[in-house]
């Protein structure tokens, strides 16, 4: 039920491990934007289980690794609140940090080299927490998941719906744009075996192979792009045939989040090397929600699409192109500039195509090295993230 000042009540059939039948009450939260950001902490060139003091921080929540945690903040209207806000809840992780360990923004932890030797998720034990979300997780979808999702890092962003239909129609308009966020995004072009790999974002096929082992069908890229929600019953529908149904396990590249109010939470980017670079995605999205330009993109096209996005990044800068164009038509002049670090890939190539230009690593040192060239001579590097 949806009544008229946006507020909604709706009943999920979850799966029996994951509440059973549960009724939501939340409200649209109208046109905000909340950001996600997923780190890593290190050690020594190792993986290091985060402290428990860290998660003191309200902004800050343990994802499935133990090496691995979410900032998140918001949601905001403006984009400058939101960089401060992030960069705040960033720096009080990094000031609470224990000296020697690092906050490390890598969007696929497959692969992380010390003197030579592979630290793998096996001998660094990065496993799920024994929350007992991550406990029932591990039950219903097995280790595989578990190991291949704590793989991945990416940087999300959160955007609200006016109401129902608002929500749906922004939902479908930013699912014909998921190939772009992709190849803009992509980070991530690394073999377990510490080669770089012809394939730009490795974070998404690891991904689809976590996805894949929650339902053990070998799905495609196609398979994750949501299917184009009419309405909220239409949504309510599909979740309810998934196998372990609940809103938080509808993980395509993008879903809907009408139990906090949210239009579409966008999940296909890779983590990126720094805050004014995830902001510069985050800008991109807000822009072409803001214009409400539609694309004309068929069921096909958008599949081969992702898939072009995954191998190459950028694979059509006219495409590409007109998608910055089409962000500056819908953000106020004073939040133009932060589409600055994406216009600069679009001539300088992306942070994956950075990194496959550089070869082989033999420490993470190098990997970070190698992300701080893609930033532009303007942009200071630092130790840690972020780059304020």
């Amino acid at each position: 039920v949806c009544e008229g000042d946006g507020r909604m009540n709706f009943t999920v059939k979850c799966h029996p491990e994951l509440g059973g039948l549960t009724t939501y009450s939340a409200a649209y939260i109208g046109r905000l934007y909340g950001p996600e950001i997923e780190l890593y902490t290190m050690a020594n060139g190792k993986f290091c289980k985060v402290p428990d003091a860290i998660y003191a921080q309200t902004t800050v929540s343990p994802e499935l690794g133990s090496a691995q945690l979410e900032i998140s903040s918001g949601p905001f209207e403006s984009l400058a609140e939101m960089h401060r806000s992030l960069n705040k809840a960033t720096s009080e992780v990094i000031d609470n940090l224990p000296t020697g360990v690092r906050l490390v923004p890598l969007a696929y932890a497959g692969v992380f080299l010390d003197s030579g030797a592979v630290c793998t998720l096996t001998n660094t034990k990065l496993r799920a927490e024994s929350s007992s979300r991550y406990a029932v997780l591990g039950k219903l979808f097995g280790n595989d998941f578990i190991e291949r999702a704590a793989r991945t890092a990416s940087d999300q962003l959160n955007i609200g719906g006016k109401n129902e239909e608002d929500a749906f129609e922004t939902f479908r308009l930013l699912r014909a744009y998921l190939p772009i966020f992709a190849g803009f995004s992509a980070a991530s072009p690394f073999n377990d075996d510490g080669t770089i790999d012809d394939i730009s974002s490795r974070r998404l096929c690891a991904y689809r192979e976590a996805v894949s082992a929650s339902t053990g069908k070998n799905l495609s890229f196609r398979d994750l792009i949501p299917p184009a929600f009419e309405s909220l019953e239409h949504y309510l529908r599909v979740l309810e045939t998934m196998p372990f149904p609940h809103p938080n396990t509808m993980y395509h590249f993008m879903r809907p989040m009408p139990q906090r109010g949210v239009a579409a939470e966008i999940r296909i980017m890779d983590k990126q090397p720094s805050n004014l670079e995830s902001m510069s995605l985050f800008a991109l999205i807000k822009g072409i929600a803001e214009s409400g330009v539609q694309r004309n993109v068929s069921e096909h096209e958008l599949g081969d699409e992702v898939e072009a996005a995954v191998m190459d990044g950028i694979y059509n800068r006219t495409l590409f192109r007109q998608a910055i164009k089409t962000a500056e038509s819908g953000l106020p002049q004073n939040e133009l500039h932060y589409l600055a670090p994406i216009k600069h890939r679009l001539n300088e190539g992306t942070v994956a195509s950075k990194i496959q230009s550089e070869g082989r690593y033999t420490c993470i040192h190098q990997v970070l090295d190698s992300l701080e060239k893609s930033l532009g001579a303007d942009v200071p590097y630092r130790e840690h993230l972020p780059y304020m």
